[in-house]
C-alpha cells in the first residue's frame, strides 16, 4: 500500500512541478498575458489563486511526504 501511495504522491508532485513551468513558460513566450509582472498568467491567477498563494507550502507538503513514503517502501530494503 505504501508503495502505491508513493507513486501517487510524485505523480501529483511532478503534476503540480509541470503545472507551474507552464504557467512560467506561457507568460515568457507571450503566449499569456501578464499586467503584474509576477509570471502568473492573469486568466490563471483568478481561477487558480490558492495554488499561486500556497505553492511553496504545497511544494514543501509534497517534498516531505516523498521522502516519508520512500523511507517506508519496499524499494529501499
Amino acid at each position: 500500500m505504501i508503495n502505491y501511495l508513493f507513486f501517487i504522491v510524485l505523480g501529483l508532485a511532478i503534476l503540480f512541478l509541470l503545472f507551474l513551468w507552464t504557467t512560467k513558460k506561457s507568460v515568457k513566450t507571450g503566449f499569456a498575458k501578464d499586467e503584474n509582472n509576477n509570471q502568473i498568467p492573469d486568466v490563471w491567477e483568478k481561477k487558480f489563486k490558492f495554488l499561486f498563494t500556497f505553492e511553496n507550502i504545497i511544494i514543501l507538503v509534497l517534498g516531505i511526504a516523498i521522502g516519508y513514503l520512500l523511507a517506508n517502501t519496499t524499494y529501499l530494503n
